[in-house]
C-alpha cells in the first residue's frame, strides 16, 4: 500500500546516508598517485625518506618537477601498482618485494646512473648482484638507496646487554612486558628463526668459506616444521612482550613505556639521538646467532619515463645529497664516497676536532667557545667536566694498543690527563674493500650507539642474512601461522567500517522491532539539521 511506501523512506534513506558515510570514510585511507607530466616524474616512496628540499633543488638544477608520493607497507605499495601501472617512473620498495616485481614482470632493467656506478658501495653492488630469481640479477632492475640490518634497541640503564646478546633474552620474566617486537610477519619471523636454530647457528664455523650462505639458508627456512616452531615460539612469547608495533616503539621507549624493542638500524640511530636530548644511554646490539641485512632500492615500472627517472637517480647518488638525507632521515645510505666516510667520521670519531687559527677566526663566539688552543691549533671539546671546562681528546697508542687521551686546557698546557678505552670500527668492506692504508677505520668511544647501528662492522655484516621473497603457498601458510598465534591487527579504516556495520544493524533491528511506532502518520513532520565530520583515517600495516 502506499502508506508502506511511505513508512519505509526514512529507512531506506538512513540505509542509504550509512553507505555513504562508509564510502567517504574509506577514501581517506589512501591517496592514488598522478599521473605526471613529460617534465614531472612521479615517485613513490616511503614516509620521511627523503631530506624534502631535495627535490625543489632538483627542479631547480633540472627544469624536472618530482610528484613524490609516500607509502606505509610494501604490500599497499604493491596494491596500489597494480591498479595504476603506468601512473608511477620510480619506486623505492625493500628486496623482497623488488624480487616479487621482477618475477611477476612488473618493473624494467636499465642502466644505473654514473654517480652510482662511482660511488656507490661494491659491497651493496655485490649483495645485489648475488641475489637472483632464476637468471635475473637483483642489480639489473635496482640500485640500493638506503640498507641496515635488524636487532635490540635497548635502554642501558635498565637492561643488561648480556641479556641480549641472544635472541631468546626477551623470553624472560625480567623483561616482562617491556619488550615490542615489529607488527610484520617477515621481520619477526626472522627474530623467531634466530631463537629456535640458535644451537645450529652459533655452531657455524666463521671461518668456513660457505658461513654466510649457510647462515642465510637457516634464516630462510620456511618448511612446514620451521613455520609450526616459529608459530609455537610467537605464541610463547605473547606472555612476556608488552606488544606489537610498527613504528610506536621509538616513542614508547623514549617515554619509559618499553625498554627493548626489535628495531631497524635507522630508527635505533633516530631513537639514541633523541634518547641524549632526553636523558636516556639507549644502545642497539645485534644478537650473536646472526640477523636480518636488508635493502631499499630504486626501481622502474615498465611505464617509467627512464630518462628523467635517471636524472634523479644520478642526482640523489652525489656523495653530498646522500650525506644530507642520510642525517634528515637517520637511516645509512648505499653510497660510499669519500664525503660520506668523512661525514660518519666526523660524526662518530672519539677525538678532537682540529682546525687552524684561520678557520677558527671565522666562528661565531658561541662556537669558539667550544675550542681550545693548544701547540698553534684549535681543538673542539669532546666533553665537559663538572666544572663546565672543555675536555678534549686526542687519539694515543702504546703496546697495548690504541686509546684516547683527555685533557684540559690551562694556558695552552695540558692538564687532567687520563686515557679511556676507545672501540675500534674498520670500515673499508664498504667503503674500499681493497684499501691497506687504515684510512677507513673510525675509533669511537661506544661500541653499541650510533656508530654501530649506521655501519655495523664487518664481523656483523658477516653474520647477516638477506631473506628472501616468500611464494604464494609459503606466504599462505606463514600468514596463517601469524594470523592464528597473535592477535589479528586490523587497519583503522577496517575497524571504522566494523563500527558503521554495528551501528546500521542495531538502527535496522530498532526500525523493525519497533516500525509501527516510529512511523505513525500522526507524527509531525519535524525539521532537522545535519553536520558532516571529516575524518582522517591512518592506515597500519595489513598482515
Amino acid at each position: 500500500s502506499n502508506m508502506v511506501k511511505k513508512s519505509y523512506k526514512p529507512f531506506l534513506l538512513i540505509l542509504t546516508c550509512i553507505f555513504a558515510l562508509s564510502i567517504f570514510l574509506t577514501s581517506f585511507s589512501y591517496k592514488s598517485p598522478v599521473s605526471a607530466a613529460t617534465n614531472e616524474i612521479t615517485v613513490f616512496s616511503w614516509d620521511d625518506y627523503i631530506d624534502e628540499d631535495l627535490l625543489d633543488e632538483f627542479e631547480t638544477k633540472t627544469g624536472i618537477s618530482v610528484n613524490y608520493n609516500t607509502f606505509a607497507t610494501n604490500e599497499e605499495m604493491y596494491n596500489e601498482l597494480l591498479k595504476a601501472p603506468t601512473k608511477v617512473d620510480l619506486i623505492c620498495p625493500s628486496e623482497y618485494m623488488i624480487m616479487k616485481m621482477i618475477s611477476e614482470d612488473l618493473i624494467k632493467k636499465y642502466e644505473m646512473p654514473s654517480n652510482y656506478k662511482d660511488y656507490g658501495s661494491e659491497y651493496i653492488k655485490g649483495v645485489f648482484d648475488s641475489i637472483k630469481m632464476g637468471e635475473e640479477k637483483l642489480s639489473d632492475y635496482a640500485i640500493g638507496y638506503m640498507w641496515g640490518t635488524m636487532g635490540f634497541l635497548y635502554n642501558k640503564d635498565h637492561v643488561d646487554e648480556n641479556d641480549l646478546k641472544h635472541w631468546n633474552g626477551i623470553w624472560s620474566d625480567k623483561y616482562k612486558n617491556k619488550t615490542t617486537i615489529k607488527d610484520s610477519v617477515r621481520d619477526t619471523y626472522i627474530l623467531m628463526l634466530g631463537k629456535i636454530y640458535e644451537e645450529e647457528l652459533l655452531a657455524l664455523d666463521v671461518n668456513d668459506p660457505l658461513y654466510n650462505e649457510k647462515l642465510t639458508e637457516i634464516f630462510n627456512r620456511t618448511d612446514d616444521v620451521s613455520i609450526e616452531k616459529v608459530g609455537m615460539e610467537l605464541s610463547n612469547l605473547k606472555d612476556y612482550i608488552y606488544g606489537y608495533e610498527v613504528d610506536s616503539g621509538k616513542s614508547d621507549i623514549l617515554t619509559g613505556k618499553i625498554d627493548i624493542n626489535f628495531a631497524w638500524s635507522g630508527d635505533a640511530v633516530y631513537t639514541i639521538d633523541e634518547g641524549e636530548d632526553a636523558g636516556l644511554n639507549l644502545g642497539y646490539i645485534v644478537p650473536e646467532e646472526g640477523s636480518n641485512v636488508w635493502f631499499d632500492g630504486w626501481v622502474m615500472p615498465k611505464a617509467a619515463k627512464e630518462a628523467q627517472a635517471l636524472e634523479f637517480l644520478n642526482f640523489l647518488c652525489e656523495p653530498e645529497n646522500a650525506v644530507r638525507n642520510m642525517d634528515y632521515i637517520g637511516y645509512t645510505s648505499c653510497v660510499a664516497g669519500e664525503e660520506v666516510f668523512e661525514y660518519a667520521y666526523g660524526s662518530f670519531t672519539a677525538e678532537s676536532e682540529v682546525i687552524d687559527v684561520a678557520s677558527y677566526n671565522e666562528l661565531d663566539d658561541e662556537l669558539k667557545a667550544e675550542y681550545g688552543l693548544y701547540n698553534g691549533e684549535y681543538y673542539c671539546a669532546i666533553d665537559v667536566d663538572e666544572e663546565e671546562n672543555n675536555i678534549y681528546g686526542v687519539l694515543a697508542e702504546d703496546a697495548l694498543g690504541v686509546y684516547l687521551e683527555t685533557f684540559s686546557l690551562d694556558a695552552g698546557v695540558k692538564v687532567n690527563v687520563k686515557r679511556e678505552e676507545v672501540y675500534k670500527t674498520d670500515l673499508k668492506y664498504f667503503f674500499d674493500e681493497n684499501d691497506i692504508t687504515g684510512k677507513y677505520v673510525i675509533y669511537s668511544l661506544d661500541n653499541d650507539r650510533q656508530l654501530f647501528a649506521q655501519y655495523a662492522n664487518e664481523e656483523v655484516i658477516r653474520r647477516c642474512a638477506v631473506m628472501k621473497q616468500f611464494d604464494n603457498e609459503t606466504l599462505e601458510k606463514i600468514n596463517a601461522m601469524w594470523n592464528r598465534e597473535k592477535l589479528i591487527t586490523l587497519p583503522t579504516y577496517a575497524l571504522i567500517l566494523f563500527g558503521v556495520a554495528v551501528v546500521a544493524l542495531i538502527i535496522v533491528y530498532f526500525l523493525v522491532k519497533f516500525r509501527a511506532k516510529i512511523f505513525k502518520r500522526n507524527i509531525p513532520k519535524i525539521e532537522t539539521q545535519s553536520n558532516k565530520n571529516g575524518m582522517k583515517v591512518i592506515s597500519k600495516e595489513m598482515l
